[in-house]
């Protein structure tokens, strides 16, 4: 496994991170319950952001893009939580700021000025506050004990990550595939590994077939890695409204998980993968903001 890991592993590239403040230009604006939203509609209509914004609207089913959710000068993230708290707002002399984050194979330089656009809740003011670039050989370390995962926004991984690998046409296999997907609100270790290379192969290698390697790395890291902390709670969170004018809203889990890791075989290719979701995220819909974490090793 570790042979076939540092090969699967050896990829290359760049990622990026964009730093935006937002301002209205005129009045006050609502902005809608989970504000991802928002960042992924300025870089739609931000000029210096087109290269960006065709990466995105490729065919990958992992996208290389993170439009995460506008935060405040606190650093905290702004999505509204089912049954309370007062409509979320941008207001004229009090910016906002958002990021955006891209892998891509060669160095993306984009020249960004200051813009204004009209992202159809009104015309906001759009200037850059810094860039940044990382080699994705940097990621990895290997001289450290423990790791704690921050989520920041709900955080969403299928149970079905670790579906085993069972022939689809057996009972078992028509059974688990039968059976209906739900969102990890307490997830081990196996389960954030599993999603971390599920979403490395995706984004990095371009790997979209089915493979287990994902599982079976998921089985090791629950052997592996041990909680020796943790303080999650689940939130409901309102992402909008379909056609019907009905909510929809996104259930997931925030809060921290503390692992000691018992293996010292294991470590590079457990930073490498915690490192490329502290820049895209992880988990279902970290596109937009979802599943946003911090990595801090000690």
């Amino acid at each position: 496994m570790a042979r076939l890991l540092a090969n699967t592993l050896s990829g290359s590239g760049y990622l990026t991170r964009f730093v935006f403040s937002v301002e209205p230009v005129e009045g006050d604006i609502l902005l809608p319950p989970f504000t991802g939203r928002v960042t992924k509609s300025i870089v739609a209509n931000m000029d210096c952001m087109k290269p960006l914004w065709k990466m995105y609207r490729g065919k990958s089913r992992f996208k290389p893009v993170t439009f995460k959710a506008l935060r405040d000068r606190g650093g905290r993230p702004l999505y509204k939580r089912d049954g309370g708290g007062k409509p979320l707002e941008l207001r004229r002399n009090r910016p906002l700021f958002m990021e955006v984050t891209v892998y891509s194979p060669e160095a993306l330089l984009l020249p960004c000025r200051g813009e204004e656009v009209n992202i159809g809740y009104g015309r906001v003011a759009v200037d850059p506050v810094e860039a940044s670039i990382a080699k994705l050989e940097t990621l990895s370390r290997e001289s450290y004990d423990t790791i704690t995962i921050r989520i920041l926004t709900p955080m969403t991984i299928s149970s079905k990550i670790m579906m085993p690998p069972v022939p689809p046409g057996s009972r078992v296999g028509r059974l688990l595939l039968g059976a209906r997907e739900m969102y990890r609100l307490l997830p081990t270790p196996g389960y954030i590994l599993a999603q971390a290379l599920r979403q490395w192969l995706g984004v990095v290698n371009n790997i979209h077939a089915d493979t287990m390697l994902h599982y079976y790395f998921g089985r090791i890291a629950d052997l592996l890695l041990a909680e020796i902390d943790y303080r999650l709670r689940p939130e409901t969170v309102l992402y909008g409204k379909d056609d019907n004018g009905n909510e929809l809203k996104v259930r997931g889990v925030t809060g921290y998980i503390r692992l000691a890791v018992l293996d010292q075989g294991i470590k590079w290719a457990v930073s490498r993968l915690l490192g490329l979701a502290e820049y895209l995220g992880l988990g279902k819909s970290r596109s937009i903001g979802f599943g946003e974490v911090r990595i801090l090793y000690e």
